[in-house]
């Protein structure tokens, strides 16, 4: 559940983020332009809208593989538990540029905080057991 929570609130983020593009856009060229002032305005543009793609495109990647994990560990497959592991060391990063860019960055934390929650809880002696009883390693 803490898992399905952090990809709704991510997915979220980046319909807030859509949702105020232009604002969004001009927050990271600000920044862009006030670390490179020295790049052309063409270089500016393109770094930024780099920088959008990976905020836009990225949170949604992430938040659909904590969605198809979250709900693959039902299985009580352990290989489930190693690929959240990795998605939320992905999304840690994410979040970490997201934050500074998107409309609602309480919205990012409450994701980061709900997958390293779920994270955690996937560890607890009660779920290696639950994991144990499937009956197979992967």
């Amino acid at each position: 559940m803490l898992w399905l929570t952090a990809a709704v609130a991510g997915l979220a983020t980046i319909g807030l983020t859509v949702a105020e593009l232009d604002q969004v856009r001009e927050t990271i060229l600000a920044e862009v332009t006030r670390r490179f002032p020295n790049e052309s305005p063409a270089t500016q543009d393109r770094v930024g809208s780099a920088a959008l793609l990976v905020i836009v495109a990225g949170g949604a990647l992430i938040s659909l593989l904590q969605l198809t994990f979250g709900l693959a560990v039902r299985s009580r497959r352990r290989g489930t538990r190693v690929a959240l592991v990795l998605v939320w060391l992905i999304s840690l990063g994410h979040s970490l540029v997201a934050a500074a860019a998107v409309p609602q960055p309480a919205l990012v934390g409450a994701a980061a905080a709900a997958a390293f929650a779920g994270l955690v809880w996937m560890f607890l002696p009660v779920s290696n057991t639950w994991f144990a009883n499937r009956g197979g390693s992967w």
